[in-house]
């Protein structure tokens, strides 16, 4: 759930860059540069380095959050394939434990009717 929602965090973040990137683009193509005074030049230019360093962080946090759900999906695939193996290996032993039981009962059943078989002689 946590990181669910870091992740929809991490998503809104780099949403609001790009929006503050096509402004920045925006406001630098339609007007003049001999119009804007030195302030307003300067201005964008903090606010696009600032936003483009929130942009950066954005990303780098989505990052790691994608890495961190591979660790824990692959942490519950090998939960997963252990529980797997050892029910096959449940299956093999139940298997075997039946398939010598039959093999017990054959020879036995082979023993008796030889013991039946010498008594009627």
């Amino acid at each position: 759930m946590a990181v669910a929602a870091a992740t929809a965090a991490a998503a809104d973040a780099a949403v609001a860059a790009a929006q503050a990137v096509a402004a920045v683009i925006r406001l630098t193509s339609t007007s003049n540069a001999t119009s804007k005074s030195i302030e307003e030049a300067a201005a964008i230019k903090i606010q696009s380095a600032f936003r483009s360093h929130l942009a950066k962080k954005a990303l780098c946090a989505l990052r790691g959050l994608v890495k961190l759900q591979a660790l824990v999906r692959g942490h519950l695939v090998r939960k997963q394939a252990k529980a797997t193996l050892r029910c096959m290996q449940a299956l093999v032993t139940a298997q075997a434990r039946a398939r010598a039981q039959r093999i017990q009962m054959g020879s036995e059943g082979k023993a008796n009717q030889k013991h039946r078989n010498a008594g009627r002689r």
